[in-house]
């Protein structure tokens, strides 16, 4: 029998907890996702995926799988958050909540690569630790099938292919930069289209701007007139550099 997204969700929460407490008492450190997946109905409109929760690792009780899906405990703190604003930003929107799905935790899901704790993203977490969580991230993937992937981290396709990553996973993963500078990626993860831009908490590749610029360019490319989507990278890298490209001989200021 066909199991729902929801029931999927679950199934999926059941597996990794248990493995998340296990890694989480061996290196000390705690664990959480952001957006209460447990609202998930169906297939989502957007998946933002950051790097990990930022933290300072300190030990947190044993969770169980419904206590994981409900999210971060301080989600309805979310618009006070730095990162949070100003991805949002990125998106086209200001410090108000919206209507718009992106603001609708059944249609966009806010999570990580891996959901344990650092102050320093992957450079101060333990591969073990990044290890499972790249494969849990992949298989939410899997389970979501959202419209869109935004990846906020210029590692993100990188770590995706990881070392411990099965290599079935990794040719259903492909990125190409657009441009030599700013080095900005776009790809597809698991037949997904995927936009790859720097961390908010980072610097800025050219403005606050030209990031909302290319996360927008790359989703009026990735599929066609009549919404499909384009499973070539190059065709659609091909595509936003025309655009650019007629954005600086054609635009006379």
């Amino acid at each position: 029998m066909h199991k729902t997204v929801k029931e999927e969700l679950r199934l999926w929460a059941q597996e990794y907890v248990p493995r998340f407490n296990k890694l989480a008492k061996e290196f000390d450190t705690c664990y959480y996702t952001q957006s209460p997946l447990s609202q998930i109905e169906d297939c989502i409109d957007t998946l933002i995926l950051g790097i990990n929760p930022k933290g300072d690792g300190k030990v947190s009780k044993d969770k169980t799988a419904d206590e994981f899906l409900d999210g971060n405990e301080c989600w309805s703190t979310r618009f006070k958050w730095k990162f949070f604003v100003e991805t949002r930003w990125f998106l086209g929107y200001n410090h108000l909540e919206s209507s718009d799905s992106v603001d609708n935790e059944k249609k966009t899901v806010w999570a990580n690569l891996t959901p344990f704790v650092s102050n320093k993203g992957f450079s101060d977490l333990k591969p073990e630790l990044v290890s499972v969580g790249v494969e849990s991230t992949l298989r939410l993937i899997e389970i979501l099938k959202p419209k869109r992937i935004i990846l906020l981290t210029k590692d993100g396709f990188r770590e995706l292919r990881g070392k411990n990553v099965p290599q079935s996973v990794k040719d259903r993963i492909s990125s190409v930069r657009v441009m030599e500078s700013p080095a900005l990626e776009i790809g597809m993860i698991l037949g997904v289209p995927t936009v790859c831009v720097p961390h908010p908490s980072g610097k800025w590749p050219v403005s606050n701007k030209f990031t909302s610029i290319f996360i927008l360019l790359h989703n009026l490319s990735c599929r066609d007139a009549n919404g499909k989507i384009r499973e070539n990278i190059d065709e659609v890298r091909n595509i936003m550099r025309e655009e650019i490209e007629a954005l600086q001989t054609k635009v006379i200021l």
